[in-house]
């Protein structure tokens, strides 16, 4: 084993469209001229069977970051490529004619560039996402400037209407800042849980969310206009990205990268989270990723592709879309590139039947693609995380045809990669404990029931045993019993066990969602008073019990912390907020809660929100 130490009014109607559509691979850009036509590839369970390779056991002492995906923007000039790196906290500028990095920009450790905007000057817009805050760079004169925004930005859009540049953040702001410098001259309040935002021609926003995979219609000024009515158990329940769409019919809207959960009950036998061989038509695992389109007045579900495990990114030059699928990034043959033609999705006439696995054309790159987008040629360049580099596309956009290196410093961590990797089944660690954290879904298990999945981010170290009942003693339990057998995972050996127990035991718990306030104050002593420091108390804010407390069985005390950011709640998320936790659902017996009333319950809840 290898060590290394390094530190540093709107109304939404949903419908499956499905189905292979001719695509002619043509000549473009600075490619050699290319006339073959990629075949329609029927991705069965050949490839839901495929499992990953991950080499010598590398630990590092400080692992990269969860992925998001979406950090590879090209500027208006289109020939100028801005490319964040989190795992390396680094963005670089890229000249694709000459196919060189022009510059690449150091950061603070554990700033976590993520998504970039370009404005019409040339000057890139960066959301880093641990240390809430914008950073705007001019390539022209080297200068940077950083700006506090909120608690995790994560969603960076320019409008060119006034020069300024909206941020989505993960605690429900959307602020708009002057792009040349200043504070922000708009900030309200949506839904938390914020991912990207998009401008339109009229002035109005497009604004996702991540696990509700939600799309809210904004206007300039900030004022909600509408959102969707949520989702059933068959929509997309995470939404990874999403970018502007425009097909030139004058309604521009959006296009996503999303993730679909099956909708029915899931086997805990062995392989029971892969893909169901009676379902021949389009067998589908535990997730499946999925293209949505939107606009004012409609959310569609596009093409269903079960094989793009973590579908992180999508880029389209209006043509095709692309989806990049990083769970496939150490599966050998797997591809990591799904290729769509964009015919038929303007209007509900077009909306085909008969679901299929069939995708028009997969692309392959080496490493473990993170993001892409189109340049000005129409040429497709992908982003690799590891090794970090942008790879220039043939013009079928299914093999390498150039390749940029970013840096040659290695940020290779096994436990990131079983984390971030298709298991065998169409799934990894990360479908359902996104970014770390969790999906915000309730699964309905044979035999078990429904069970809500809980999140890692700062809540596993030592909290011993794991899952709701308690039956999983350890981490090499649950590698045993979840990655290898429900997964079909491969079966793992020690030393990359431990790199794993290493990654999710060092991901950061989130940031408070508010101060100590009065009414927090006043709720810490509730807390103290009402017996529930007694069960969670301690440095994990659990006593690692499985105690029933009126909920129907009994389950294991959770971690409070971060425990306002991941509604909803309890073992089968019968609560959709932490005022309803102590509520009917929440059962009467859950310390000695039962007698406060209206205001108390307030003031318990925000204290609960600065743990």
């Amino acid at each position: 084993m290898r060590t290394e130490l390094r530190h540093g009014a709107f109304h939404v109607g949903v419908w499956i469209i499905s189905g292979a559509f001719p695509i002619t691979a043509g000549c473009h850009g600075s490619h050699e001229h290319d006339d073959s036509d990629p075949t329609v590839d029927a991705l069965g369970p050949h490839l839901l069977a495929a499992q990953p390779t991950f080499g010598a056991g590398v630990t590092l002492s400080s692992p990269p970051p969860p992925i998001s995906g979406g950090t590879l923007t090209i500027a208006p000039d289109g020939v100028t490529a801005f490319a964040a790196d989190p795992d390396r906290d680094r963005v670089y500028v890229v000249d694709l004619a000459a196919r060189v990095v022009s510059r690449t920009y150091e950061l603070m450790a554990h700033d976590e560039p993520g998504r970039i905007a370009v404005d019409t000057k040339g000057r890139a817009h960066v959301a880093l996402r641990s240390a809430g805050a914008l950073l705007t760079i001019d390539p022209k004169t080297g200068t940077t400037k950083r700006r506090a925004v909120c608690t995790a930005p994560r969603g960076v859009a320019y409008d060119a209407t006034d020069d300024s540049v909206l941020v989505a953040c993960v605690d429900g702001t959307l602020a708009r800042f002057p792009a040349e410098a200043g504070e922000a001259t708009m900030r309200v309040t949506l839904d938390r849980d914020l991912r990207d935002v998009t401008v339109r021609a009229d002035g109005s926003l497009f604004v996702s969310t991540f696990r509700r995979a939600q799309i809210l219609h904004v206007g300039g000024n900030g004022a909600l206009l509408g959102k969707n009515g949520g989702h059933d158990a068959s929509s997309p329940n995470v939404m990874w990205r999403m970018i502007p769409l425009d097909l030139g019919d004058g309604n521009d809207g959006v296009l996503a990268a999303a993730q679909r959960p099956r909708p029915d009950k899931i086997s805990l036998v062995s392989g029971g989270y892969g893909a169901d061989p009676k379902k021949k038509e389009c067998p589908v695992g535990i997730v499946a990723g999925q293209l949505v389109s939107g606009w004012v007045g409609a959310t569609r579900a596009l093409q269903l592709v079960p094989q793009a495990t973590l579908p992180v990114d999508v880029a389209t030059d209006g043509v095709v879309a692309v989806i990049v699928s990083a769970g496939n990034g150490h599966t050998p043959g797997a591809p990591q590139l799904f290729i769509q033609r964009l015919t038929g999705v303007q209007s509900e006439s077009d909306v085909l039947s008969s679901p299929t696995c069939a995708v028009q054309s997969t692309g392959t790159t080496p490493g473990q693609p993170t993001a892409a987008a189109f340049d000005r040629a129409g040429d497709l360049i992908v982003q690799s995380r590891e090794p970090a580099a942008l790879y220039i596309m043939s013009p079928d956009k299914t093999r390498v045809w150039r390749t940029i290196t970013l840096a040659n410093d290695s940020r290779e961590d096994t436990g990131h990669a079983i984390f971030h990797s298709n298991s065998g089944a169409g799934v990894a660690c990360a479908c359902c404990h996104a970014e770390g954290g969790e999906d915000g879904h309730t699964w309905q298990f044979e035999g078990l029931g429904p069970r809500r999945t809980p999140s890692l981010r700062g809540t596993a170290a030592h909290t011993e045993p794991f899952h709701w009942d308690g039956s999983q003693k350890d981490m090499s339990d649950i590698v045993t019993h979840v990655f290898e057998e429900r997964m079909s995972g491969p079966t793992l050996p020690p030393e990359h066990v431990s790199a794993l127990t290493h990654f999710v035991y060092a991901l950061p718990a989130p940031p408070p969602i508010h101060g100590m306030d009065d009414s927090a104050q006043r709720g810490k002593g509730l807390f103290e008073s009402h017996g529930c420091s007694g069960c969670h108390g301690g440095p994990m804010l659990t006593n690692n019990q499985t105690v029933d407390v009126g909920t129907g069985a009994a389950f294991q005390v959770q971690s409070l912390k971060g425990v306002g950011w991941r509604a909803p709640f309890l073992h089968d998320g019968c609560a959709s907020t932490l005022i309803q936790r102590f509520g009917p659902c929440g059962g009467d017996k859950h310390g000695t809660t039962g007698d406060l009333g209206p205001e108390g319950v307030s003031d318990l809840t925000a204290f609960l929100e600065t743990l």
